[in-house]
């Protein structure tokens, strides 16, 4: 009897979660409804969709899954009027419309590679729920991937249009080394946003870059991860620049994900990339 309640349990969240997983990745494919060129206001969905794989991981203690999945679903309502539901209808799994956005950003990075994470994140919670999805959804966010490419060429301080900017071109062939170096320089030398330039916000989503490429190998497309790689290796080199005279240099401190109050007490729409970020 205590098996079959568990089991009921466990089959309950599931099905919980598959909801959330639906509702993070028609928050992606509603974006270029509202506005048919923006990328930015992908977050949304991304957190959702990020929230979902992080508490079906079960790395977490069950007490801070719990509230993670509390904030997730206030980010939910919070946002459900933005929040298309696309009927049930007409449903694919085939994601090669994702898979060629994905791949059209391996020659440039754009947006700091919010078009890569976006197209992951969807891949990896496609893949980990075995859904099936309204095939517009699959190309309202292959258009939104796309859009990632709209982006402000004076981005990085210093620099008129970081697009011209070459990447390096020797092929990565020890990929551990890579990641780790990639998120040791992504968590130091961090200054202070200005109001022009986003100095902490470069150096975090080269963390959350670095975690899309690494799925994307996990999830089988490693072939394509090497340009990839190298346009996040551009990006790193990038977010190194600030202004040495003016800067405020920040001290990062430890991020403990299974301290209940950084959930707690944090403002829901701030927990995005925390919950990214874990």
């Amino acid at each position: 009897m205590q098996n079959t309640t568990k089991q009921q349990t466990f089959l309950r969240g599931q099905a919980a979660l598959r909801d959330q997983a639906i509702q993070g990745i028609h928050a992606l494919a509603s974006v270029v409804i509202k506005n048919k060129d923006n990328w930015f206001f992908g977050h949304t969905g991304a957190s959702i969709i990020s929230g979902v794989l992080l508490v079906n991981n079960k790395l977490l203690k069950q007490n801070t899954l719990d509230v993670i999945s509390t904030k997730i679903e206030t980010i939910i309502q919070n946002n459900q009027s933005d929040i298309y539901e696309f009927e049930q209808t007409d449903l694919s799994d085939d994601m090669s419309p994702i898979v060629k956005a994905i791949e059209d950003q391996k020659d440039n990075l754009t947006a700091s590679g919010h078009g890569v994470i976006y197209g992951v994140l969807l891949l990896d919670v496609i893949q980990t729920f075995d859904l099936k999805v309204n095939k517009q959804v699959i190309l309202n966010i292959s258009q939104l991937i796309t859009n990632s490419k709209n982006d402000n060429p004076k981005r990085f301080y210093s620099v008129d249009d970081y697009r011209l900017v070459k990447a390096p071109t020797k092929p990565i062939e020890n990929w551990e080394e890579f990641f780790i170096n990639v998120i040791d320089r992504s968590v130091e030398n961090i200054y202070q946003d200005d109001g022009t330039y986003f100095f902490s916000g470069e150096k975090l989503h080269g963390i959350t870059h670095a975690h899309a490429i690494f799925t994307l190998r996990r999830l089988g497309y490693k072939k394509l991860t090497q340009s990839l790689a190298l346009q996040l290796l551009k990006q790193v080199d990038l977010s190194d620049l600030y202004p040495e005279k003016t800067a405020i240099k920040l001290q990062p401190h430890k991020f403990e994900p299974n301290d209940l109050l950084v959930w707690r007490e944090v403002e829901v729409n701030d927990n995005a990339h925390q919950i990214k970020l874990t």
